[in-house]
């Protein structure tokens, strides 16, 4: 399954769900660094993305980005980190929610699948190493009733972007 044909052709919405406590992704390794080091970050714009470049254009042509994040208690600092860096994807257009896990008993708790539900009818199942490191995307499509009612819950459960920030004292570095 290549996700980049999956971006390009999707016409409505496409979803993400991040279930993961910790991603090990190369292209951060920096920025990382300097927030866990409580140096201001290097900006990540539409101008210096590619992928906020993306978020931006397809927004723009009437299409939808969304995404829900599942953290746990107490936060980590690549959640910390993460946090932080979503306001370059609300400033693009994304829809980014966060869920307390610890705040819901109805199934959140034991989330641990990571995927993308593009137009509401294909699913991308992301597959890391224990490391959080990505290892591919699989077409998991035959279950899609399954990843429809995981997002649906998550959404329920999930509160916008900045309200979540807000009520936790976290400002963006």
């Amino acid at each position: 399954m290549k996700l980049s044909d999956l971006f390009d052709s999707f016409e409505r919405s496409a979803f993400r769900l991040e279930a993961l406590d910790a991603y090990d992704v190369p292209q951060d390794t920096e920025r990382l660094a300097q927030f866990l080091a409580g140096e201001p970050m290097s900006p990540r714009t539409v101008e210096t993305s590619p992928w906020l470049q993306r978020v931006q254009k397809t927004v723009a042509e009437g299409r939808s980005m969304s995404r829900v994040h599942a953290v746990s208690r107490p936060l980590t600092d690549y959640i910390r980190y993460e946090l932080a860096s979503y306001a370059g994807n609300v400033a693009a257009g994304e829809h980014v929610l966060i869920a307390d896990r610890g705040q819901h008993d109805d199934g959140l708790a034991d989330l641990s699948d990571d995927f993308w539900l593009f137009d509401d009818a294909t699913v991308a199942l992301m597959r890391y190493d224990a490391d959080g490191t990505f290892l591919g995307a699989e077409d998991d499509t035959d279950r899609l009733v399954h990843y429809r009612a995981i997002r649906d819950r998550a959404v329920a459960a999930a509160v916008p972007y900045k309200h979540f920030m807000e009520s936790e004292g976290l400002l963006a570095r």
